[in-house]
């Protein structure tokens, strides 16, 4: 594990070198959680379970590498998903034959980058997918670092950058209308790992969520919903992160602005190496990649939600770009 290195100019603009990567997510950063799970249950407790779509990248929603897989690259990180860390098995089948993770990691995340990312994560609520998989929210991932904080007896590492990235789930399932209680997942949870010992945060916004194939399939009022609930998230989000840089001390938040990309993306395709930025590649009832017919590169969906990896690659770099220097 490499040494965190600082160097101030005159300007105060910090340069920093973080040792270590820790996120908190859903399918946009899940590097093999819900594959690790899902494969397990099938394996080992009902075959019938649905499996990932071999059409997808093993363990990701898109058909290569996401962006957490380009960021800890360029760091020089290896990020591992947390279900590499359960302790005996990753699933377990509980009295309602619900299929629960196990969430007894031996202190392993306390010492090394961990992606406890799932895909399907909601901010708020936790919940069984149709498969009968436990799908942990954001706020359930953070208090399971926590929990295994606490079995090292140590503190979160300072040196560390950590990343809470979610609400999109929030929003599409229907359970909110409005970001109140969304933000304040993401703000509690900033606040819990910064009183771990976290000091380094990178938290993004979340794109307009009227403006991707799922959406264009919706009436004109759900559409104009997704894009006002989009907007209304990331206004009380930067709001919020402004008022915690003000009042936890050494604390550095950068907020990363997904929508901003988004639409600079959507606003000038070919700038970013992309042709088609309104069709998915494939489709959840017709995913076949021979009827798709063009290449996944040219594309900024690779399904009706999930982005393609070039477009994570995209990401990645935005992110890095974010967080290369501190003020």
């Amino acid at each position: 594990m490499s040494e965190t290195i600082f160097s101030q100019n005159s300007d105060g603009i910090v340069n920093v070198f973080l040792n270590s990567f820790y996120v908190f997510g859903d399918s946009l950063s899940d590097n093999g959680n819900n594959f690790i799970g899902q494969n397990y249950v099938r394996d080992n407790l009902n075959p019938n379970i649905d499996t990932p779509s071999p059409l997808y990248f093993p363990g990701r929603a898109s058909n290569g590498f996401v962006w957490t897989d380009y960021f800890a690259q360029e760091n020089g990180l290896s990020l591992t998903p947390v279900l590499e860390f359960a302790q005996i098995a990753p699933v377990l089948k509980n009295s309602n034959g619900e299929y629960e993770i196990n969430s007894s990691f031996g202190g392993n995340t306390a010492t090394q980058s961990t992606n406890f990312a799932f895909g399907g994560a909601k901010l708020v609520n936790d919940y069984s997918d149709p498969g009968n998989l436990f799908i942990p929210s954001i706020s359930t991932q953070v208090d399971w670092f926590i929990k295994d904080l606490e079995v090292k007896q140590m503190q979160a590492s300072k040196d560390a950058l950590y990343v809470i990235l979610g609400g999109a789930n929030d929003y599409l399932s229907g359970d909110f209308s409005e970001p109140n209680e969304p933000v304040t997942v993401v703000e509690h949870a900033i606040t819990s790992l910064y009183d771990a010992g976290a000091r380094y945060f990178l938290v993004p916004n979340i794109p307009d969520l009227g403006n991707t194939p799922l959406a264009r399939t919706f009436s004109d009022e759900e559409i104009a919903f997704l894009t006002d609930v989009s907007n209304l998230h990331n206004d009380l989000l930067e709001k919020t992160l402004r008022k915690l840089k003000q009042y936890l001390p050494d604390i550095k938040i950068k907020f990363a602005d997904f929508r901003a990309l988004g639409i600079d993306i959507t606003n000038d395709p070919f700038a970013f190496g992309l042709t088609n930025v309104t069709d998915s590649y494939l489709t959840w009832e017709n995913p076949d990649f021979s009827t798709a017919g063009k290449n996944p590169d040219d594309y900024l969906f690779f399904d009706e939600i999930h982005l393609t990896t070039v477009a994570h690659l995209l990401i990645a770099d935005a992110m890095w770009k974010q967080v290369m220097i501190w003020k």
